[in-house]
C-alpha cells in the first residue's frame, strides 16, 4: 500500500500502445516504473534498489502487489463513478430503490403543507441528467402534462422531467424490471403519475396552493410517497374490515359480500393497493389509483362494508357460516354467534343460490325487511310463494299504471326498527340508511311489475331471497 502511493507501474505492452516514450526510474523487464512524487524520485529509486538488492524475490512480489493494488483501485474508482452516474438516473441498488415504496412520514407531510422554506431543487438532490421524457409512454394524460405546459421556465421543466426519469427508474429497479423496456417503463410511469397525482392534489388542497406551485417546490419522489401513503391508509382500513369477515367455507371468498364490495376490498389489500373497476363487459380490472375521487370512493366503500359487517354479523346475528353449512344440509352452531347477538332464522336459500354466490348483505337485509313487515320478526329465510304473495299485497301499493312501489310507511317503520336495533348514530347511521334506501329501490325495480308470486322468477330476482 505504501509503495502504491509512491510509484505507478505501466506494463510494457500498454506503454507501447500509448505510443509515447515513457521513462522508467528503475530497470525492469515487465513494467515502466514511474514516480508519483517527482520531488522524491531519487529517494524512491534508492528505496526500490535497496529492496531489489536485499531480496529480489521480495521485490518481484511487491512490484506485482503494487500493480494489482493500482488496478483494483482504478476499477473501484471506475465502479464508484459508474454507480454515481447511475444513481443520478435513479438506477440504485435494489434495497435503496425499494425505499421509494416507503410512505412519507407525517411530520414531513406537515412541513410540506406549510410550504418549503426554499425550493426543493436547491437541497443538494438536483437532477442534472438530460430530460428523458419517458412520460410520452404513459397511457393516460395526467395532470402533469397540463402543469408542465403552464411552466415558463425551461430549467424548471427540465428538472421536473429529469426527476420523473429518476423516480421511474427507481420503480423499475424496485420491481425487478429491465431498464429501458418500453412496456415495463410505461407501467412504471403509470404508477408514478397515478400516485404522484394523488399526492399533488392532496398537498394543493391542504396547503391552499395551486397545483403548479406545489409541483415547482416539491419533488416527484415526495409527491409519489405522499400518494402511496394515502392509498396505504386505505389498505390498513381494508385489512381491519377483512379480518372481521370470514370466508364462506370452500370458496375462499368473503361470505355474504356483493361482487363489487369483494372486488374493492381485494384490490385494497394487495401489496400496493389497487383500484377496482368493473368494465362494460363485466370484466374485473385492477389498476393503480389515478384521482383523489377514486380514493374517496374507495374510502366510502370500506366504511360501508364496515357498517354492513357490524350490522349483519354482530347486531342482527346473521352468521357467515350459515351460507356454507346450509349448502351441506346442516345448520350453523348458535354458539358461534357474537356475544349478545339476537337469534335469527338462518339462510336457507338452497344449494343453487348459494353456489351462484347470490346471497349477500343486500338481499339478506331485504329478506329480513319482508319478514319484518309480514310477521313483526326479522328473519333471513328466503320467502316462499305464499309469503311473497302476501308481501306484494300488503307492502306494495299499485299506481294507475299498474306498477307497484313500497308504501313509504313500511320503509320508515323498518328503518326506525333497524336504527333502534343497531344503536347507530350520526355518520354510521347515515351510511346504513343510504344503503337500505338504495336496496329498497332495487327491490321495487325487481318487483314493480309483478302482481303475484307467479310473475317472479326466483333465479332472476337478486334483490331479495326467494325459495326455489
Amino acid at each position: 500500500v505504501f509503495l502504491s502511493k509512491l510509484i505507478r507501474l505501466i506494463p510494457f505492452d500498454d506503454a507501447v500502445e500509448m505510443g509515447e516514450e515513457l521513462t522508467s526510474i528503475m530497470p525492469d523487464e515487465a513494467f515502466v516504473v514511474q514516480s508519483r512524487v517527482p520531488e522524491e524520485t531519487p529517494a524512491i529509486r534508492l528505496l526500490l534498489t535497496t529492496v531489489m538488492l536485499e531480496d529480489r524475490d521480495l521485490y518481484g512480489e511487491l512490484r506485482y502487489s503494487v500493480y494489482r493494488a493500482i488496478t483494483a483501485e482504478i476499477e473501484d474508482e471506475a465502479y464508484r463513478w459508474r454507480n454515481s452516474r447511475l444513481e443520478e438516473k435513479g438506477i440504485l441498488e435494489y434495497g435503496e430503490a425499494a425505499e421509494i415504496y416507503e410512505p412519507l412520514p407525517e411530520p414531513e407531510i406537515k412541513r410540506l403543507i406549510k410550504g418549503y422554506p426554499r425550493p426543493y431543487y436547491g437541497d443538494g438532490n438536483d437532477i442534472q441528467v438530460p430530460a428523458f421524457y419517458p412520460l410520452r409512454l404513459s397511457g393516460s394524460r395526467p395532470l402533469y402534462y397540463e402543469l408542465l405546459d403552464s411552466l415558463d421556465d425551461p430549467e424548471v421543466k427540465s428538472r421536473i422531467t429529469g426527476d420523473v426519469s429518476y423516480v421511474t427508474n427507481r420503480l423499475l429497479v424496485a420491481g425487478g424490471q429491465p431498464i429501458g423496456d418500453v412496456e415495463a417503463t410505461g407501467a412504471a410511469l403509470g404508477r408514478l403519475f397515478s400516485l404522484a397525482n394523488i399526492g399533488l392534489l392532496y398537498l394543493a388542497e391542504k396547503s391552499g396552493r395551486k397545483p403548479v406551485e406545489v409541483l415547482e417546490g416539491v419533488s416527484i419522489t415526495n409527491l409519489f410517497r405522499i400518494g402511496l401513503g394515502i392509498v396505504m391508509g386505505l389498505r390498513s382500513a381494508a385489512d381491519k374490515v377483512g379480518s372481521r369477515c370470514p370466508a364462506a367455507r370452500g370458496t375462499g371468498k368473503y361470505a355474504l359480500f356483493e361482487d363489487y364490495h369483494a372486488g374493492v376490498l381485494d384490490g385494497l389489500r394487495m401489496k400496493v393497493p389497487m383500484h377496482f373497476e368493473r368494465g362494460a363487459t363485466d370484466t374485473e380490472d385492477y389498476r393503480d389509483f389515478r384521482t383523489s375521487e377514486e380514493v374517496a370512493t374507495a374510502r366510502k366503500v370500506v366504511e360501508q362494508i364496515s357498517v354492513l359487517v357490524e350490522t349483519c354479523y354482530e347486531k342482527l346475528g346473521i352468521l357467515p357460516e350459515a351460507a356454507s353449512s346450509n349448502a351441506a344440509g346442516s345448520r350453523p352452531d348458535p354458539g358461534n354467534a357474537p356475544p349478545g347477538s339476537p337469534a335469527v332464522r338462518t339462510v336457507e336459500a338452497g344449494p343453487a343460490l348459494l353456489a351462484a354466490g347470490r346471497v349477500n348483505f343486500g338481499n339478506l337485509l331485504m329478506t329480513g325487511f319482508a319478514h319484518r313487515m309480514l310477521t313483526g320478526e326479522f328473519a333471513a329465510a328466503p320467502l316462499k310463494k305464499r309469503e311473497l304473495d302476501k308481501f306484494l299485497n300488503t307492502v306494495f301499493a299499485e299506481d294507475e299504471a299498474g306498477e307497484r312501489s313500497i308504501y313509504p310507511h313500511a320503509s320508515e317503520r323498518f328503518l326506525a326498527w333497524l336504527k333502534r336495533k343497531t344503536g347507530f348514530k350520526g355518520h354510521k347511521w347515515c351510511i346504513l340508511e343510504a344503503y337500505i334506501m338504495e336496496r329498497l329501490e332495487l327491490l321495487e325495480e325487481d318487483l314493480s311489475a309483478a302482481s303475484s308470486a307467479r310473475d317472479v322468477d326466483p333465479m332472476i330476482v337478486e334483490s331479495i331471497l326467494l325459495a326455489e
